[in-house]
């Protein structure tokens, strides 16, 4: 049952890209990189934004204090 689920997903997967051309695809992808190469990046931006600070990714409450770990002492 399992496996035929799986060849039938196989099976549409192998219909869908059928027609796919490697080629085409790859001269596209090199087109569109080089149309793109001259724009300036967009700049991402942390920290300060007019005069508001992002909020910390965790909660205050769930941070915690942060403690150096506890010296392994040998026994002695």
């Amino acid at each position: 049952m399992l496996e035929d689920l799986l060849q039938q997903q196989a099976a549409e997967i192998r219909d869908d890209f059928a027609d796919h051309d490697v080629q085409a695809f790859t001269q596209r992808l090199a087109e569109s990189i080089a149309e793109h190469a001259h724009q300036r990046p967009e700049r991402v931006t942390r920290g300060v934004t007019n005069g508001v600070r992002p909020p910390p990714v965790r909660p205050a409450l769930r941070r915690g204090r942060r403690r150096r770990p506890t010296p392994i002492l040998p026994q002695q």
